[in-house]
């Protein structure tokens, strides 16, 4: 639904909620795809005027049914989106989050400092790649990944103008500002310095890893 049209007369509000979590550095995707099928449940059910009574909240929520995980994130969803209506004076029912999260099965694991220093001195001492910057730009990125716990996809779009040397901190997505170490800092200067040295005004992002100036 990425060109959908909104339609209801909570489309505004929705909107602004959107752009809200978007400024905060939320991707907020799967939230918005919810949003857009409340957007079109109220029109289409012909419910008028900006407010969210307990009947539109509860009947989007349950009518349907669906998977645990998906009831419990529309419940959340709706409660802040109402959350944010009456802050703004508007009326809003708080549905109750009741169902709850199946747990997960992932079991996230923390790095010793022991493990991460043998990890980063295996990524300096990667054999060389032809065509690729990899060997230099590497050992930089996972340093980065490491001290500012983006996103690899975020890391990876980073672009030159993202770099304040100034404050010493990096803009994520045009959102948010993450500060950064010194060392980190002159690292990725360094590498900076060294692709506008080969390449000139060739490239934009930051950390490319292929010698055309694409990710590979």
């Amino acid at each position: 639904m990425r060109d959908y049209e909104w339609k209801s007369n909570l489309s505004g509000l929705m909107r602004s909620f959107i752009e809200m979590n978007h400024l905060a550095g939320l991707k907020f995707e799967q939230q918005e795809r919810f949003l857009q099928h409340f957007d079109h449940f109220c029109f289409y059910n012909g419910y008028e005027g900006e407010s969210l009574t307990r009947e539109m909240a509860e009947y989007f929520i349950y009518e349907q049914g669906g998977a645990d995980r998906t009831l419990h994130d529309k419940e959340v969803l709706l409660y802040r989106f109402a959350e944010f209506m009456k802050q703004r004076g508007y009326h809003a029912y708080l549905p109750e989050v009741r169902t709850k999260y199946p747990p997960g099965q992932h079991i996230p694991h923390i790095y010793t400092e022991d493990e991460r220093r043998r990890f980063l001195e295996a990524v300096d001492s990667c054999p060389h790649t032809p065509n690729s910057f990899r060997n230099t730009v590497d050992p930089v990125l996972f340093r980065f990944l490491c001290g500012t716990g983006c996103r690899l996809s975020e890391a990876l779009n980073l672009k030159i103008a993202d770099f304040d040397y100034c404050l010493g901190a990096v803009t994520i997505l045009h959102a948010r500002s993450i500060p950064i170490s010194t060392a980190s800092m002159q690292a990725a200067a360094a590498v900076l310095i060294f692709f506008q040295e080969q390449s000139g005004e060739k490239w934009t992002r930051a950390l490319p890893t292929h010698i055309s100036g694409t990710i590979s």
